[in-house]
C-alpha cells in the first residue's frame, strides 16, 4: 500500500475509532438539564410538526438532533439515546476536523494524526 493510499485511510480510521470508543463509553442517561430539555424539544417537534426551541430559544441543536432522531422515532423510542449518540457523532467528526487542521497547519500528516 502506497503512502498516499494509507494517508487517505487516516480520517475514516480516526472517525471510526473515536465513534466506536465513544459508543463503548457512552453515558447511561442524560446527565444535564440542558440535554433533557433538548431531548424533550426534539420529541415535541415530532409531536407538533413545528420546530421547538430548546434552552434559551436555540433551534439549531433541535433541528440537527431531530434529523438524527428520525430512525429512533420510527422504532418508537424516545429521544434520549439519539441525543447521546449525536454527542458521540459530533465528537468523532470534530477529531477528524482537528486532524485536517493540524495536517494543513504543519503540512505533515503524522503530526495531524498525533495531534488529533
Amino acid at each position: 500500500m502506497s503512502r498516499f493510499c494509507a494517508a487517505r485511510l487516516v480520517p475514516p480510521g480516526l472517525f471510526l475509532l473515536n465513534f466506536i470508543v465513544g459508543l463503548l463509553f457512552i453515558n447511561q442517561g442524560l446527565f444535564h438539564m440542558d440535554s433533557v430539555a433538548l431531548a424533550m424539544a426534539v420529541e415535541h417537534t415530532y409531536q407538533t410538526g413545528i420546530l421547538q426551541p430548546a434552552v434559551l430559544g436555540r433551534y439549531g441543536a433541535v433541528a440537527i438532533n431531530s434529523l438524527l432522531y428520525w430512525p429512533f422515532h420510527l422504532l418508537g423510542q424516545n429521544a434520549e439515546l439519539a441525543t447521546r449518540i449525536s454527542s458521540v457523532l459530533f465528537h468523532s467528526l470534530s477529531v477528524v476536523a482537528f486532524y485536517y487542521f493540524i495536517r494543513n497547519l504543519f503540512r505533515d500528516g503524522v503530526q495531524g494524526f498525533f495531534g488529533a
